[in-house]
């Protein structure tokens, strides 16, 4: 991994879907760093999640939902916690719901 290995952030990263105006519809606040233990942060191997800054924010629109979601189900397939395995359900949940509803975005919030 790069210079940020994964759980060495501060502050664990949350999700928010939200509408253009930044509005949140729903949010997933994962406990104990969970997420910013599984995700591939600078992997090359996942193009879009490995952008994921984990100090700032990073925002994704409903047609990146397409390659985000095949990522977020080829990370899930090798997650053996029951607790990654729902946190990963409860993301996969939100991408859907960007992808479908135009306008609506997915943030990735960090420290």
């Amino acid at each position: 991994m790069g210079l940020w290995e994964a759980g060495e952030t501060n502050m664990p990263i949350s999700v928010a879907l939200q509408t253009i105006q930044g509005r949140k519809i729903k949010e997933l606040v994962p406990t104990m760093g969970l997420l910013n233990r599984l995700l591939p942060l600078e992997n090359p191997e996942f193009p879009l999640l490995r952008y994921i800054d984990p100090y700032g924010s990073t925002i994704f629109n409903g047609p990146q939902m397409y390659p985000l979601l095949e990522e977020l189900d080829r990370l899930a397939k090798g997650i053996s916690s029951e607790g990654g395995r729902e946190l990963f359900e409860r993301l996969r949940e939100l991408a859907i719901h960007c992808r479908d509803h135009p306008q609506t975005y997915l943030r990735f919030i960090g420290d």
